[in-house]
């Protein structure tokens, strides 16, 4: 098998170098034998912070199928999982200077395939359906995306509608039940996206939604260009923002809080009569509820009554706490008997949270974007709120089995908004089942649910054991295991890498995000050599 070797140092590691670095690999993979096909479809467009993995995805020993299911989410997500030396641009490893990347790939160990290392954790068994029995994603519970709409406002962000369409695609993969495409008639690209969204788009599970605004005031909505918008967008769904808060009535429209109300009523029923679903999003309504709880709830009947089948509740400024959030859902519910749902901003770092006490208080619809994008702080991830209820509260929102696409689908969409994924984000970050210190890797040698709080499996992603000065030889045997050495035997072997590694460290090298450096090195203490992939000779 043929072993791959590339150099950086400070002045290439960049994700320029990456392009560079990376442009023959779909043909390269061909030859050292992943399966066909799904390299060159894998590989996709390489931008700021892309992870390329050489070596996942040839799993000894594993089913064929098994593996190139697992090659693929690598490729797809880009992930560093046994080559990660200057597959990291764009992270916080620039600083390394010393990475040399070399693999033999078909060595490379699964610790977290059944029979591999990993132990999976008992739990209660969430609800299943059948085939003959599908879940209705548009029916007790809804998960909805406005990723294209409320995502695009954040800061840097900037899609293309060819973007939103492969957006789209990626969420509805994930199994979402509602995609809230953006807002027709106010931008052309918009506009554009729904026009090209009927005639190319084939979503299996979620529904498009168009969003915009109530009618303005002193305009019947049947006369509105806006509301106009909407009916002709193509969309089965549309979501209407209103103003729930009584200050923004009278300082932002400049109407009066009777004509607010009006204008409600007749954009919903409208659309209604047109043969739309109507969502509305009551804008600042937390905020509203605090100054004129009255005139908020007001608001909600109103769409209710002229017909809308969801009203979701905005903490617009993302200033809204948990117990809050909880307290205002159950009035709403008790006082109005509406179906309610969340729309919640991370001001205060609470946007999961929020969503969360929200569904135990009793809404049955939860909005966010993936990956937290947003204006400011950003919304609320559907991914980590969707998790935390399926695997912690056994509550079915998702399609089976769907969730475990949450990474690869994650990293996927971030690779179109060029905005690198948070390594540390909950679930599908590339550090969320990282190991570093040593007496962590001495419990996971036990038992790794020790130091996890679930099998990484279920969201798609890996655990990952990180080599440093922190190290004990629990970590240098795990590591060692993890790229296909068995060490377990050989006490006096682990612990000079050890100490190697830990001198190395103390003179300026660092292995934590270099694999394949310290792979070499182990190669060179097991078998007394320094491993040679190739010579150079010089020409007459």
């Amino acid at each position: 098998m043929a072993a791959v070797a590339v150099e950086a140092d400070e002045a290439g590691a960049h994700p320029a170098g990456a392009r560079a670095s990376t442009q023959h690999l779909p043909g390269l993979l061909r030859d050292l034998g992943h399966p066909g096909g799904i390299a060159e479809e894998g590989i996709g467009r390489l931008g700021g912070g892309v992870d390329v993995d050489l070596a996942g995805g040839v799993w000894g020993g594993h089913d064929p199928e098994y593996a190139s299911a697992r090659w693929a989410n690598r490729i797809a997500r880009h992930r560093p999982v046994g080559v990660r030396d200057v597959a990291q641009w764009g992270h916080a490893h620039h600083q390394h200077h010393h990475h040399c990347l070399a693999r033999r790939v078909t060595r490379r160990a699964n610790l977290l395939t059944p029979g591999g290392f990993f132990v999976p954790r008992s739990s209660p068994m969430r609800e299943t359906y059948p085939m003959s029995q599908p879940l209705d994603l548009q029916g007790s519970f809804h998960v909805y995306d406005t990723t294209l709409r409320d995502g695009a406002q954040q800061e840097g962000l900037n899609l293309s509608v060819a973007d939103k369409l492969t957006i789209a695609r990626q969420l509805d993969g994930l199994g979402v039940g509602f995609i809230e495409g953006g807002w027709p008639g106010a931008n052309p690209k918009d506009t554009e996206f729904f026009r090209r969204a009927s005639r190319e788009l084939d979503l299996r599970h979620a529904r498009l939604a168009a969003f915009g605004a109530t009618r303005r005031a002193g305009v019947r909505a049947a006369d509105d260009p806006q509301v106009a918008a909407l009916r002709d967008s193509g969309a089965s769904v549309v979501t209407l923002v209103a103003k729930s808060h009584d200050r923004h009535v009278e300082l932002a429209l400049r109407t009066t809080l009777e004509e607010n109300l009006e204008m409600v009523r007749d954009t919903v029923s409208h659309l209604r009569a047109e043969g739309q679903t109507v969502f509305l999003d009551a804008e600042h309504f937390f905020d509203g509820y605090r100054d004129n709880r009255d005139y908020a709830l007001e608001v909600l009947r109103t769409a209710m009554t002229a017909g809308a089948e969801v009203v979701a509740l905005c903490d617009t400024n993302g200033g809204m706490l948990p117990d809050w959030v909880s307290d205002v859902v159950t009035d709403v519910i008790a006082s109005t008997g509406a179906r309610v749902g969340i729309h919640a901003h991370n001001d205060s770092g609470c946007a999961v949270a929020n969503s969360l006490a929200a569904v135990a208080a009793g809404a049955t619809h939860v909005q966010g974007c993936i990956n937290g994008y947003g204006e400011r702080t950003g919304n609320a991830d559907p991914v980590t709120v969707v998790a935390n209820l399926e695997l912690k509260l056994d509550r079915a929102v998702l399609p089976a089995g769907l969730l475990r696409e949450a990474t690869r689908i994650a990293h996927a969409v971030a690779e179109v908004t060029n905005v690198p994924p948070a390594s540390r984000q909950p679930y599908v970050g590339t550090s969320a089942f990282a190991h570093k210190a040593g007496l962590h890797a001495s419990a996971i040698k036990v038992d790794p649910n020790l130091y996890q709080h679930m099998d990484p499996i279920g969201v798609g992603n890996d655990m990952r054991l990180l080599v440093s000065d922190m190290a004990g030889r629990a970590s240098i045997e795990l590591k060692g295991k993890e790229l296909g050495f068995d060490l377990s035997g050989d006490r006096e072997l682990v612990t000079r890498v050890t100490d190697r590694v830990k001198a190395m460290e103390q003179t300026g090298y660092t292995f934590e995000a270099a694999d394949a450096s310290f792979e070499l090195l182990l190669v060179e203490e097991v078998e007394g050599v320094r491993p040679s992939y190739f010579d150079v000779e010089s020409g007459a």
